[in-house]
């Protein structure tokens, strides 16, 4: 009976300890994770430069192809347009019960 006892005591400590170790284990991977994770470059900082980056190629294929006269010269700039300094605003007008009436016309300039 004794021995049973002392065998069951045993196996309980040396069940007991592994799953402490176990337990260790687990928290030490968790922990060995989340400092990867954030060491780690997301799905966005890979891709932080890529529009800018396509711009410039496209724009200096362009730019390669009016050299080599592919393309029209045009293609590059785009002509300014002056503005006359008029621009499209609201203007209010009463009406017969005295109440105004909004309605679109030019303002500014001359």
């Amino acid at each position: 009976m004794y021995v049973k006892a002392l065998l069951l005591l045993v196996f309980v400590v040396a069940v007991s300890s592994m799953s402490l170790q176990t337990a260790d284990e687990g928290q030490q991977f968790k922990r060995t994770q989340t400092e990867d994770d954030e060491s780690r470059a997301t799905w966005l900082d890979t891709r932080e430069d890529l529009l800018s980056n396509f711009k410039n190629f496209v724009y200096s294929s362009v730019v390669e192809l009016v050299n080599e006269n592919k393309l029209d010269g045009s293609v590059l700039s785009a002509p300014s347009k002056d503005k006359r300094g008029r621009w499209q605003g609201f203007c209010f007008r009463r009406n017969k019960q005295g109440k105004f009436l909004p309605y679109i016309c030019w303002k500014g300039g001359k």
